[in-house]
């Protein structure tokens, strides 16, 4: 249906990866919430602001703005320029684009920012779809604001 923004979902494909990626992300986010409280012996105060960055609300509202970048940076610009050029030169102005898109950040999260794009945009190559770059950069970069979000908290 929305193959022209490199949409193509196999619900008998795709779903069963996406679930088992969101659940085990968030057992990864939170074994390192459990340990770094057992470590520095957090408040609950402190668990509790973390975890308000990991509500159901803002984990949607974080994929869903995930998915308006895979759609606009891979499946738009990105297979339109590799049909210009040649992939690796597409990945790359690619890369630059969403790079300046994060530089409001700080250095780590653009420092992120630049592999996943780059993994991202071999994914979206690799099978000329976005889904397995979306869950990546859903995943990835939700787990990349735990980490950022415990060294300031």
């Amino acid at each position: 249906m929305f193959d022209f923004l490199g949409l193509k979902f196999n619900k008998n494909k795709d779903l069963k990866p996406l679930i088992i990626s969101i659940l085990g992300s968030y057992l990864c986010i939170f074994l390192v919430i459990l340990i770094k409280s057992l470590i520095v012996g957090d408040t609950i105060n402190d668990v509790y602001e973390l975890a308000k960055g990991l509500s159901i609300f803002s984990t949607i509202f974080y994929g869903c703005f995930c998915l308006f970048q895979e759609v606009l940076f891979r499946g738009i610009l990105q297979r339109k320029l590799s049909k210009k050029f040649n992939n690796i030169i597409s990945i790359i102005i690619t890369t630059i684009l969403f790079l300046i898109c994060h530089f409001n950040y700080d250095i780590v999260t653009v420092i992120g920012a630049f592999f996943i794009s780059i993994i991202a945009g071999i994914m979206t190559i690799k099978d000329d779809n976005i889904y397995k770059a979306f869950f990546f950069h859903w995943i990835v970069g939700g787990i990349g604001y735990v980490f950022i979000t415990l060294a300031f908290i």
